[in-house]
């Protein structure tokens, strides 16, 4: 199964232009409230993702520091999102640092995934620390990602154990807990979009999860650029990477 997601380097909760380092981030990264969907619930999760009632702030408030990344089955679906409801010309195969749009595209083994019902997966998949590249193409930020694919991954050990990320076909899951009807809308939403939802679920600490998708073999990036032009140092580091000693590294 491929998903699709589509995202815009003006995305500052996502971020999507930092994806050759850090990966595919969702908008909870660093300022959400990782103990959200235990306090309430998933399915009132899932609903505030899919369909918020902006008139409530705790639910826009959710949908914009969300846990879950949203993907689509539908590719079509993906770059009508991408291209602004399709009104954007994207150019494709945009030269590298000089895109402003990005398709993420994610292939899933469903068959190998632990199926938990009502349309909910754990996948277990690799990462590639060797896939890690620069932010930006000056010397600082190419000595970061130097640095970082040194070290390896801290999460799975270099190769020892796997990384997860959780499944959610949002249409069956929410038709699923639909008795009284109140989740009508947020279904037809899912349904129109093909959606899924993935949470990474990588243990961060005790009930907690790392909120980004590493680099990794099973997804990859197009890159379009929307007739804008834009900072190639956009993502650039600010700093220099040093040892203890002063050393760069």
């Amino acid at each position: 199964m491929k998903l699709y997601r589509g995202d815009c380097l003006c995305n500052t909760g996502t971020l999507p232009g930092r994806y050759r380092l850090d990966g595919i981030r969702s908008k909870t990264f660093g300022i959400g409230d990782p103990a959200y969907i235990k306090r309430e619930g998933l399915i009132a999760a899932i609903r505030k993702h899919v369909r918020p009632d902006r008139s409530i702030p705790e639910e826009l408030h959710y949908y914009n520091t969300t846990d879950f990344i949203s993907f689509s089955e539908d590719r079509d679906r993906a770059l009508y999102w991408l291209s602004e409801r399709g009104k954007l010309t994207l150019t494709s195969n945009a030269e590298n640092f000089r895109e402003t749009r990005y398709l993420f595209t994610i292939e899933i083994d469903l068959a190998a995934a632990i199926n938990f019902g009502d349309g909910i997966y754990l996948y277990r998949y690799p990462c590639a620390p060797s896939l890690k590249e620069a932010n930006a193409p000056d010397m600082m930020s190419m000595l970061a990602a130097q640095a970082v694919r040194a070290a390896g991954c801290d999460i799975c050990g270099n190769g020892t154990t796997t990384h997860s990320m959780v499944l959610v076909n949002s249409e069956q899951y929410l038709s699923s807990y639909n008795a009284d009807r109140s989740l009508d809308g947020a279904i037809q939403f899912a349904h129109n979009d093909r959606e899924w939802l993935i949470l990474p679920a990588d243990p961060m600490s005790p009930g907690f999860f790392h909120a980004r998708i590493p680099r990794s073999p099973i997804w990859k990036t197009e890159l379009f650029n929307d007739g804008t032009t834009r900072d190639t140092q956009h993502h650039a580091e600010l700093g220099m990477i040093g040892d203890d000693n002063g050393n760069i590294i």
